[in-house]
C-alpha cells in the first residue's frame, strides 16, 4: 500500500470516527472515564515505585528487575485485553489503519533504532521516564521537575522542526526488516492468535523474574520495616492501602487492564 493511498485510507477512517451518531460518548463522560482512568494509572505507578530513580537505573544496571515486571504485567495483560477486542470491535482496526501510514514513514534505523537509543539514554541520564514523570511529580521526587520542563521542551522543538526531521533524519534509510507494519501480517497469523501468545510470554516473565527476585527484596531501603507488616503480606491481610508497596507485576497488570 503505498503512502499516499494509506494517507487517503487514514482521512476517510477519522472522517467515520467523526460523524455524528446517537451512540457518540458525551464529553462529560470521556472526561470522567479519562479523569478515573488516570488516577488508577498512577496509583498502580505510585505503589509500584517504579518511578523512582534508584528503580530506572537499576533496571539499565540488571541490578533490580521492578521496572520490567511492570512492564511485563502491563505488555501482557494489554496484549490479552487487545487480542479480545480485536474480533469485537472496528474500532480496533480503524486504529490500526491510522497508524500504518506513520509506520511506513519511519526509516528502521532513524525511526525506532535512533529514538530508542535516544530515549533510553535519556532515562538512565535522568533516571526517569516521560510515561510515569506526572507520577514522580505527585510523589515529590526529587529533580523530577527538570524532567518535566526538559519534556516539554523537546516536544517543543520537535513540533517547530517535525517537517525538516521527517525529510532530513526519519525519511532516510530502510523502511523497516520487511514490508509489513504489524507483526501478525509479516507471520501470517491472526492478530488475536499473536497478541494471546505474547501476553501469556509476557506473564510467565513476571513469573520466572518473581522467582528469581522477590519484589519484596527490591523495594526502596526505606520501606523495608514498613513491608514486614502483616499488612503487606500478601493473602486475606494485605491492605493494599496501608501497604506501601505493591507486587510489581500486579502493578504492570492493573496498568495494562
Amino acid at each position: 500500500m503505498s503512502v499516499g493511498k494509506s494517507k487517503e485510507k487514514q482521512n476517510e477512517i477519522k472522517r467515520e470516527d467523526h460523524t455524528p451518531s446517537k451512540s457518540a460518548i458525551s464529553w462529560p463522560l470521556t472526561i470522567f472515564a479519562s479523569s478515573f482512568m488516570g488516577i488508577f494509572f498512577g496509583l498502580a505507578f505510585y505503589k509500584s515505585h517504579v518511578f523512582e530513580p534508584q528503580i530506572i537505573r537499576g533496571q539499565f544496571l540488571f541490578q533490580r528487575f521492578i521496572m520490567l515486571k511492570v512492564f511485563f504485567g502491563a505488555m501482557g495483560t494489554g496484549a490479552l485485553l487487545l487480542a479480545f477486542l480485536s474480533g469485537r470491535t472496528k474500532k480496533f482496526h480503524n486504529a490500526r489503519e491510522l497508524w500504518r501510514p506513520t509506520a511506513s514513514t519511519r526509516g528502521y534505523w532513524t525511526g525506532p533504532a535512533l529514538g530508542g537509543f535516544g530515549l533510553g539514554v535519556g532515562m538512565a541520564i535522568s533516571g526517569a521516564c516521560p510515561g510515569m514523570v506526572l507520577a514522580a511529580w505527585g510523589a515529590d521526587t526529587p529533580d523530577c521537575t527538570y524532567t518535566i520542563f526538559g519534556g516539554l521542551l523537546g516536544a517543543l522543538v520537535y513540533g517547530m522542526n517535525a517537517e525538516l526531521i521527517q525529510r532530513k533524519i526519519l525519511d532516510r534509510g530502510p523502511k523497516g526488516p520487511c514490508s509489513k507494519e504489524y507483526a501478525d501480517e509479516v507471520v501470517g497469523i491472526s492478530y488475536s492468535k499473536l497478541a494471546t501468545g505474547l501476553g501469556i510470554v509476557c506473564l510467565l516473565g513476571c513469573v520466572v523474574l518473581e522467582q528469581l527476585v522477590p519484589w519484596k527484596e527490591e523495594v526502596p531501603s526505606r520501606l523495608s520495616e514498613a513491608m514486614n507488616r502483616p499488612s503487606c503480606k500478601l493473602g486475606l491481610s494485605f491492605d493494599p492501602w496501608e501497604c506501601p508497596a505493591w507486587p510489581p507485576s500486579l502493578a504492570g497488570c492493573l496498568v495494562g487492564s
